[in-house]
């Protein structure tokens, strides 16, 4: 039996499930195209010596993302926590955390992606790299 822990853990309630007959709404999702200028990026940084969430100010581009930090890119097509490689621990741990706090905050669409990418990976990852083009 599913208990109060589960849930906590997931940090969901059982209103959260679908049933399989109830598919995700993809095809309203793939009608959105994304729109470069609505793109929001925030860093997750405990340089200061606590954990901080802060909105990047100017234009946006892949440069704007620093290896030592976590950040959070808001488009309208979802949510994307980018991970960099010489981040604290800290600050990994915090990225998706912040990531569910700012879509539930700002009341977001269900449907709405979290996306993790290590700096790594971000390169692979065809739908980030359109958000910087």
């Amino acid at each position: 039996e599913i208990d109060d822990e589960f849930w906590k853990v997931l940090q969901g309630t059982e209103e959260d499930l679908r049933p399989a007959s109830d598919p995700y709404e993809i095809e309203k999702q793939e009608q959105r195209k994304l729109d470069r200028k609505s793109i929001l990026l925030f860093r997750i940084s405990d340089e200061s010596g606590e954990t901080l969430f802060t909105q990047e100010e100017g234009p946006i581009s892949r440069s704007s993302l620093d290896t030592n930090d976590v950040f959070l890119v808001h488009a309208n097509i979802g949510l994307f926590v980018w991970i960099g490689e010489h981040c604290t621990t800290n600050e990994k741990n915090s990225g998706m955390v912040f990531a569910y706090d700012y879509k539930k905050k700002y009341e977001l669409p269900r449907e709405t992606t979290i996306t993790a990418l290590p700096e790594k990976c971000a390169n692979a990852n065809v739908l980030f790299q359109n958000l910087f083009d």
